[in-house]
């Protein structure tokens, strides 16, 4: 609690908002088609990034705050073509992505599709070890852990129950 502020919660909201999506997109799934759901989820990114990006221009930061949390608070500035392109490519990979998850949480049980979301883990570890050279400290190992093996706990708890996965709607 020594280093804690405002901008240690964005994780956890992140996260929060991220079960919403998901619980909102696998009760909806029978009514609204993947594009559709893919749709709401941008329009909405781009509503709430717009509210942050307005709070946040009337904010002021002390400047060791900048510093620190420097590549949320600058403004970002495209400054040439391949950084164009490499954001459109991001952007692209990012709505395959989402249309490739959420066809599986409409066929699939939550409970089955969730450990191939840790995918997410690697990729974040990988991600920070090669651009910020940072790894996990043992705290964030132990978190690590307490996570991957609660989805696991989940999958053998329903397989153990004998929930079958629910496949019974069409594919769309």
């Amino acid at each position: 609690f020594n280093n804690f502020n405002i901008y240690t919660l964005f994780p956890i909201i992140c996260g929060i908002c991220y079960s919403f999506t998901i619980i909102i997109q696998k009760k909806t799934s029978d009514k609204d088609s993947v594009f559709s759901q893919i749709i709401h989820i941008y329009l909405s990114a781009l509503i709430f990034s717009l509210i942050i990006k307005l709070t946040i221009m009337n904010i002021e930061f002390n400047p060791s705050t900048i510093v620190e949390y420097k590549s949320l608070l600058i403004e970002w500035n495209i400054v040439n073509l391949t950084t164009m392109v490499l954001l459109i490519v991001i952007g692209f990979t990012g709505v395959i992505g989402f249309l490739c998850l959420f066809s599986a949480y409409n066929i699939g049980s939550p409970s089955v599709i969730a450990p191939f979301e840790y995918i997410i883990i690697v990729w974040g570890l990988i991600i920070s070890w090669f651009i910020w050279g940072e790894t996990l400290n043992f705290k964030g190992y132990i978190g690590l852990l307490l996570i991957v093996g609660a989805g696991i706990y989940t999958l053998m708890r329903e397989t153990k129950l004998n929930q079958q996965i629910s496949i019974d709607k069409p594919l769309r």
